[in-house]
């Protein structure tokens, strides 16, 4: 039987490779922090996704700094009314080992305006500057880029009548009730 015995050069290239494959599962995790933080209004969520003066380019309806995003979409979006972002096709490009780029695919929906009926649902790119902080990886810039856009006709009543549990825009969500308590709210003991 052959030595099996690594070489310091070949241990060395291997944590390297499971550095960088540390580095962009964290990364996806930061991406899908945040998407989930806006669609439970959890603003600690949010801040944590991004590095201190941390800047957010949605074109013409908000371009400035994370902070002011963050009090943006507090003062744009209701906990009464509910959306989802769903995340897909995180590509992550390393640049060294405190810098990467990230994009990623979301397909959000959003209701129409008050009086309007229908929803509006985004296919967008997120293009994310990423840097490693001591509190892990944040973003610190944030591009979202339209790739198509509809809007569906229709209210809720399907919605209303789903015998399922309703996601809830806080901290009394089923998710946050689970991750605290490691069991699925409303399970029997």
């Amino acid at each position: 039987m052959a030595d099996q015995t690594m070489t310091t050069a070949q241990v060395a290239a291997l944590l390297d490779r499971l550095q960088v494959l540390e580095a962009r599962a964290d990364i996806t995790d930061c991406v899908y922090r945040l998407a989930r933080a806006g669609d439970r209004l959890d603003r600690a969520l949010m801040q944590s996704a991004f590095a201190p003066g941390a800047t957010v380019d949605y074109g013409a309806l908000f371009q400035g700094s994370a902070e002011d995003f963050i009090d943006f979409t507090f003062q744009f979006q209701r906990v009464d009314i509910p959306v989802h972002h769903m995340i897909g096709n995180v590509m992550v490009t390393m640049h060294g080992d405190a810098s990467a780029i990230a994009e990623s695919y979301e397909l959000a929906r959003h209701p129409m305006p008050p009086g309007v009926d229908g929803d509006m649902i985004l296919a967008s790119r997120l293009l994310d500057q990423m840097v490693r902080t001591d509190d892990g990886w944040r973003i610190e810039r944030r591009l979202k880029v339209a790739d198509w856009a509809r809007t569906l006709t229709g209210g809720d009543g399907l919605y209303d009548r789903l015998p399922l549990a309703k996601g809830r825009r806080d901290a009394t969500d089923a998710s946050y009730v689970f991750g605290q308590s490691g069991r699925i709210a409303g399970q029997d003991a």
